[in-house]
């Protein structure tokens, strides 16, 4: 009986870090795809002006789906017992990213600093 228990949370467990690990690997792929289909220099840009590419919607997609995973993951390691601290850590990251991930920036204001931010040099401060 005890065996059996066991072995039905085993699964349990590994189907939530396979589901975790799958929702993070499709929003690291959407992030892939859409700093691939955009004209960003990732060295020079905010990750914000993502949102204003063609494609822009994979952005919110991406972090949302690294949220879901992040909670995927901890729910796994609280049912596997380990530390509270890790699980806590990876909760406070995946809710950063689910409240960052639906609300991108809005409004003329923005772009307009994302793009002065985006054009500056090094040497040069920014032209708001």
């Amino acid at each position: 009986m005890f065996a059996k228990s066991a072995f039905h949370e085993l699964g349990g467990m590994k189907g939530l870090l396979v589901s975790g690990f799958a929702a993070i690997a499709a929003g690291s792929g959407a992030m892939l795809s859409l700093h691939a289909g955009s004209d960003l220099d990732p060295f020079h840009s905010v990750i914000s002006e993502y949102v204003w590419q063609s494609a822009g919607w994979l952005l919110p997609a991406s972090l949302t789906l690294f949220a879901a995973g992040a909670a995927l993951i901890a729910e796994a390691m609280r049912r596997a017992g380990l530390s509270r601290w890790i699980v806590a850590l990876l909760l406070v990251w995946g809710a950063s990213m689910f409240l960052i991930g639906p609300s991108p920036p809005t409004g003329r204001a923005c772009r307009c600093r994302c793009r002065a931010a985006s054009t500056a040099t090094p040497l040069s401060p920014p032209s708001w």
